[in-house]
């Protein structure tokens, strides 16, 4: 019985482990640098092409609730598909601290960083 409990608790421990471990990957998204290198690649990579160089282009940001960081970086990593329009996934071509630097980017210029 007390192994059963110690296993629990190892598997507890486990657990939060790694979710911590997952949230310490994710940067300050209100740091200056972050937000600098998202605006490097957002520009690097044309995404202003479509979304524009404030997020209000033909595919707009600023109407829309872009509070979710979590949401924002699998938008970007995934890629979405609305109608007929597509943006492509970046997982392949942006390293994941890179999709993180750009989502801090849209936030910032949508104005509403967390």
């Amino acid at each position: 019985m007390l192994r059963t409990f110690a296993m629990a608790g190892a598997l507890v421990i486990c657990i939060i482990g790694a979710a911590y471990s997952e949230d310490s990957s994710i940067p300050d998204l209100k740091d200056p640098k972050v937000i600098s290198a998202g605006r490097e690649l957002y520009l690097e990579k044309h995404c202003s092409h479509c979304h524009g160089m404030s997020g209000d282009g033909g595919v707009n940001l600023m109407h829309r609730d872009l509070s979710n960081p979590n949401y924002l970086f699998e938008a970007i990593a995934d890629g979405r598909e609305s109608g007929s329009l597509r943006m492509p996934a970046w997982r392949e071509v942006l390293s994941e601290a890179q999709i993180w630097q750009v989502t801090a980017y849209v936030m910032s210029i949508n104005g509403r960083t967390n």
